[in-house]
């Protein structure tokens, strides 16, 4: 009851953060006893007051992101590194049974839990406001908010700076900072007043890469009344933002422009290739600095707000209007001759193959839920391969429950599709590309 009582406390310190001091988040941190999980199966409760004088960083998972799992070794190895600077401890809302279940998993993996976990948490989630994960809150040896990052964020080259005092490249990739903590700015100050209520009211805004803002923060918006808010498009490449501005139909067509990841519905031209990267150029950067920079030189925002009388479609031709006025390019479809894979459920289809998914490293899983998704995934994955295609719009929505093994080839995909029953053709169509020039 107690600790239920201090959670519901925690949800209104987060309501009225702007007006708290850094000594009441310290007081929720180090006085209140968490619930520990170790790698030996313990349990016990511990005291973060040890850790004062040393940096601490909470690093939030669940049992269900893949990422969070997949960076257990490096916090690990991080700790090692700095034992007498930094403490590193991963936070879980799950249970005590549902970390046990998860830490079992990976033993003797190359995943495998070796650090202890703070579980069953809700004191730490709600106060920092955590939404989705991996999500990594950094406090300074005063136990106060630096930033909240992505848990790519959490790094050497990070940490050796900012144990040298230099907090510049930790600032730069802050997905929440220290005044935003406290001030919830989220998406408040972005898109003009919503007292603005004429007919004519109209607000388009495009920004270079916003730091302080992700995906996450959208999910502020839902607490606040902003009625005039219509799109609002966060550190988006420019090919990212196209495909979403031209989302309009929901047809077979736009799904492929909105789930093409590595842009192979774009014909652009060679100027705009040199001038814009996409998001599979960031993929290949390994360096965390260059990463930051391609992020601060690739990444735009657009927020775009208007009278409800303004309908959706007339909206988004006002925001492409803008956009390639500031980006000076051109944008259109048309027709692209493709040579294509069209898959075809048959009736009476019969799932084959599923006693060998045990043999699949939980690693190299890919978890298929709908024709639409394998779509997506396959050409999104065989970049040289023809690209699949439904035949028909109907056979999008069809549920699936597969497992695919990442390690096949285009060609093992494929025969593995025809042998759990899909009737699939080699052929040529028509499909509408975006260009962009």
């Amino acid at each position: 009851m107690r600790s239920f009582l201090f959670s519901l406390l925690c949800l209104f310190m987060i309501a009225q953060l702007s007006a708290q001091s850094n000594e009441t988040i310290r007081d929720v941190v180090f006085e209140h006893a968490h619930k520990l999980f170790k790698p030996n199966r313990d349990t016990n409760s511990i005291d973060l007051q040890q850790y004062k004088g040393k940096f601490i960083v909470f690093d939030f998972w669940n049992r269900f992101c893949s990422s969070c799992i997949q960076q257990m070794p490096k916090l690990y190895e991080l700790q090692l590194e700095y034992p007498d600077d930094i403490v590193i401890i991963p936070v879980t809302k799950d249970d005590l049974n549902q970390v046990a279940g998860a830490s079992a998993k990976q033993l003797g993996g190359p995943y495998e839990f070796r650090l202890p976990s703070i579980y069953g948490d809700t004191i730490l989630n709600n106060l920092f406001g955590v939404i989705a994960n991996p999500d990594v809150v950094w406090l300074d040896r005063n136990g106060e908010f630096l930033v909240k990052t992505s848990g790519e964020a959490l790094n050497k080259e990070v940490l050796e700076l900012v144990l040298k005092g230099d907090m510049s490249l930790l600032n730069r990739v802050a997905r929440v900072s220290k005044m935003q903590f406290y001030e919830r700015i989220g998406l408040h100050n972005v898109i003009e007043s919503e007292e603005r209520r004429d007919s004519t009211f109209l607000s388009i805004k495009m920004t270079p890469y916003a730091k302080g803002l992700s995906s996450n923060i959208l999910t502020y918006k839902k607490q606040v009344n902003r009625k005039n808010e219509k799109l609002v498009y966060i550190n988006k490449t420019l090919y990212e933002m196209v495909q979403s501005i031209y989302d309009e139909e929901k047809n077979l067509a736009t799904i492929k422009w909105i789930d093409d990841d590595r842009n192979r519905f774009i014909i652009r031209s060679e100027k705009v290739s040199a001038r814009f990267k996409d998001r599979d150029s960031l993929r290949r950067i390994t360096d965390f600095a260059e990463r930051t920079a391609f992020r601060e030189k690739q990444l735009f925002c657009l927020f775009v707000a208007g009278h409800d009388g303004i309908s959706q479609k007339e909206l988004k031709h006002a925001a492409l209007q803008v956009l390639e006025s500031s980006l000076d390019v051109k944008t259109g479809i048309r027709p692209q001759k493709m040579q294509c894979f069209r898959i075809e459920a048959v009736s009476g289809r019969v799932e084959r193959g599923k006693e060998q998914n045990q043999y699949i490293p939980p690693e190299q899983r890919k978890s298929i839920l709908s024709i639409s998704e394998l779509i997506k995934y396959f050409n999104n994955t065989y970049t040289n391969s023809p690209i699949l295609t439904a035949k028909g719009d109907a056979v999008l929505n069809e549920p699936l429950n597969m497992i695919l093994d990442k390690r096949m080839t285009a060609d093992e995909a494929i025969d593995y599709l025809k042998n759990t029953g899909f009737k699939i053709e080699v052929g040529y169509e028509l499909i509408d590309v975006l260009t962009i020039d």
